[in-house]
């Protein structure tokens, strides 16, 4: 009897889900970092413009005025135009500007204005002075001089230059001419005031002096008002900045006083109080 041998059931694959089959991760070689490469010059990063300084306080009123128009025979040298032609002056001949200030009267129809050049003393500095005009009050003038550091009062010892009223025609050549004559004076202008000062040191003073200079300051010569000559007495009293007794010392009161003078007549009146203590030291 034969036995029937049966062949074991065969047994289903099991199925796995989302089986993925494992990948080889390819080998990765590391390259060498490329040396820095310098950008030519068109390329290479743009630095901004630092922007344009805006006019403020007297100068940005100056600037704002309305300049007349011109006519047939006048034509008004614009306070921008002066300006402008004092720093390209300076500019030309190596000149370090380091201060500015104006003042105005009349709604800016009066300008005076002061430049300061560095490379003085130590104890003053190069300073070049001018005025200007849109009424026809004023001739254009400027003068060279210097101003004391320590107190920033101005020296101005003569040589006033002015232009007359100037024709369309020679405007241009006439501005031009009177800056020029006056920046190529400065350096010696100073030597001068220099030697000035220094002789204004050697005279001493002493209450009845001073009172005799005041009085023929005031009444004589008319180069200080009532209302300076209260200044100066007050400075005689504080003494912040001078205080050795000498001419030297009201010559620079002085000149702090004359800081009130209307501008059409602060130049003037520098140099007329300059000639009035160089005459007396």
């Amino acid at each position: 009897m034969s036995t029937l041998v049966q062949n074991p059931p065969k047994r289903k694959a099991r199925r796995i889900a989302n089986f993925v089959p494992p990948v080889e991760a390819p080998q990765v070689v590391a390259e060498p970092t490329p040396a820095p490469v310098e950008l030519p010059a068109i390329l290479a990063p743009v630095v901004p413009c630092p922007a344009p300084v805006v006019p403020t306080g007297a100068l940005a009123e100056l600037l704002a005025c309305p300049v007349p128009a011109s006519t047939r025979t006048y034509a008004p040298v614009s306070h921008r135009d002066l300006i402008e032609a004092v720093k390209e002056e300076l500019d030309k001949r190596g000149l370090v500007l380091k201060d500015e200030r104006y003042q105005h009267n009349r709604s800016g129809q009066q300008l005076f204005g002061h430049m300061t050049v560095g490379g003085g003393n130590g104890e003053q500095d190069l300073a070049l002075g001018f005025r200007n005009s849109y009424d026809k009050s004023l001739l254009l003038g400027a003068a060279a001089g210097a101003r004391v550091i320590v107190c920033s009062n101005l020296m101005f010892a003569g040589d006033f230059k002015v232009q007359a009223m100037h024709t369309p025609s020679h405007l241009s050549a006439g501005l031009q001419s009177l800056v020029s004559g006056v920046v190529d004076n400065l350096e010696a202008q100073f030597k001068r005031i220099q030697l000035d000062t220094e002789k204004l040191k050697q005279v001493e003073v002493n209450p009845r002096i001073i009172h005799e200079i005041l009085g023929e300051l005031f009444y004589s010569e008319s180069v200080v008002n009532e209302a300076q000559l209260r200044i100066i007495r007050g400075e005689l009293r504080e003494q912040k900045n001078f205080g050795d007794d000498t001419m030297w010392d009201l010559y620079n009161h002085t000149t702090e006083a004359l800081k009130t003078t209307p501008s059409g007549l602060v130049i003037g009146r520098h140099i007329e109080a300059h000639q009035f203590y160089m005459q007396r030291a």
